[in-house]
């Protein structure tokens, strides 16, 4: 059940882009706002006392909430003596937030290894699911429009699901349900299936690797179709595109093909070090991706099957708004 949403804030229009589509969220699901801002103290301008800085960020999240109340939301603040990403996993672990709405810089490259965002510092501690939010204008970051994210307002627009077949990329279900319900968008399912290499020269390689692909799209087809029949049953309205290949560029043009306004992902939260060696399906996405991305933190593999099934039942209630 979602009763409380975490929107971290620091004080720049960049930030509070996240408001709006938080604020709707709230409505909907009639729930609680907690506006985070932290200061950190060696980070204030030289010369600014630490009271007058810490009155300042509370004046600006005080007349935020005053404005959240008149609109009739129950809103709290809190500004904390922490670094971003510290600020916003004490808030969410004190008031056991149910999702973090939260504004991405969408950093590219080198910058994003050695400078990791903000949402993926969360993102490797917390289970809340975050919903991350993108400006409507590149043409001045400095002031950003306030917007709502299309599958809010564009019912078309399918809410996007990579699955990779495992359990722990399906926990993510729950909560694309809940918001294809409550919207009104049809689930947009995908799956890359895995490519397969033989070394040059193999007499008939090519024959094998044609019919390993073949096999390879049929089995990630049938899966899809699978998960689609269970879900249309609850009375949803369910798409399916399977393909094989590398991930992200897959789940990119399936997004820009289909116009899917939002795409909901489980993601391992590696370090800089994992993602360096082994490379991000939902790094790429962050950065990539034209509309926003809901990530949900993916829990250690079960060791045994009642382990699973305690896995299943848990991941659910995480990511499950009712």
């Amino acid at each position: 059940m979602l009763n409380t949403i975490l929107v971290p804030l620091d004080g720049s229009p960049l930030a509070e882009t996240a408001l709006e589509p938080a604020m709707l969220l709230a409505r909907r699901f009639e729930t609680d706002l907690v506006l985070v801002r932290a200061l950190v103290p060696q980070a204030l301008p030289e010369g600014s006392p630490r009271f007058e800085a810490t009155h300042e960020a509370e004046r600006y999240l005080k007349s935020i909430a005053e404005y959240l109340r008149g609109e009739g939301f129950v809103a709290h603040t809190m500004v904390l003596p922490l670094e971003a990403a510290e600020s916003i996993l004490d808030e969410a672990a004190f008031r056991q937030v149910d999702l973090i709405v939260m504004a991405t810089h969408g950093r590219k490259g080198i910058d994003a290894l050695l400078h990791p965002s903000v949402t993926w510092q969360v993102l490797r501690h917390t289970n809340a699911p975050i919903l991350t939010c993108k400006c409507a204008s590149n043409d001045d970051p400095a002031a950003p429009t306030l917007h709502l994210p299309r599958f809010m307002t564009d019912p078309t627009a399918p809410i996007l699901v990579p699955l990779d077949g495992s359990l722990q990329a399906e926990a993510v279900l729950p909560i694309a349900e809940d918001l294809a319900r409550t919207f009104g968008n049809p689930l947009l399912l995908a799956r890359a299936g895995e490519q397969t290499y033989i070394a040059a020269g193999i007499i008939g390689a090519e024959a094998m690797i044609g019919q390993a692909w073949e096999w390879s799209l049929e089995e990630a087809e049938n899966y899809l179709k699978r998960k689609a029949a269970e879900l249309a049953c609850t009375g949803l309205k369910v798409q399916t595109k399977a393909a094989v290949g590398s991930a992200a560029p897959f789940i990119q043009r399936v997004a820009k093909e289909r116009q899917a306004g939002l795409i909901v992902i489980a993601s391992h939260g590696r370090g800089w070090l994992g993602r360096f060696a082994l490379g991000s399906v939902t790094e790429c996405l962050l950065q990539e991706a034209d509309m926003p991305v809901l990530l949900v933190r993916r829990q250690p593999l079960p060791t045994s099957k009642e382990q699973a099934v305690d896995l299943s039942k848990t991941q659910k209630e995480q990511v499950t708004i009712r």
